[in-house]
């Protein structure tokens, strides 16, 4: 029987835009640890697990069940299809860039592309729901400083009153 391998490639951006310096070692250590981590991301189950419900409640839900299921004796539970799903997919990045490529082999290559595709998209909303998570968390945080701040400005305002009546102090206005 044919296997069709489909890939897709990702770029992989460092959050917040930071430049590198051109000669600083450093931050090309920080690069390739960082695409190392998306790379593991990319392969985890997780990621598998999200792409495999997707699959699930597709058109590819049936191709999937007839064409690589059906080589399994045994019954099939989502633990074994997650790892089936992740022995048919390699993540490589390519040297000496931030792009990933990601290669999903099936007995259909419809089937393929369709993984391919939707591995890049879960990764691409799991992404998405980590920032806007981080972003949640820094408004918290401003909020709360904000808050904290106008307490403050409140206190300095009312200290500043009452040291004006008990010394008497009368603004002078142009």
């Amino acid at each position: 029987q044919p296997i069709y391998e489909s890939s897709t490639t990702l770029m992989i951006e460092e959050d917040g835009g930071m430049k590198k310096e051109i000669f600083e070692i450093s931050s090309y250590m920080k690069q390739e640890t960082m695409i190392k981590n998306q790379v593991e991301i990319i392969k985890s189950r997780t990621l598998a697990e999200s792409v495999l419900q997707a699959l699930l409640s597709s058109p590819f839900e049936k191709v999937w069940e007839d064409e690589v299921l059906r080589k399994r004796s045994d019954k099939v539970n989502t633990n074994d299809m997650v790892l089936i799903l992740q022995q048919n997919t390699k993540v490589v990045p390519l040297k000496e860039t931030d792009i990933v490529q990601v290669k999903v082999t099936a007995p259909n290559p419809d089937l393929a592309a369709f993984l391919a595709n939707t591995i890049a998209l879960e990764y691409y909303k799991q992404s998405l729901q980590v920032s806007r998570g981080e972003i949640t968390e820094i408004r918290q945080f401003l909020e709360e400083q904000l808050s904290s701040i106008q307490k403050e400005l409140q206190q300095a305002e009312e200290s500043l009153r009452v040291y004006k009546e008990k010394e008497k102090v009368a603004a002078l206005h142009e």
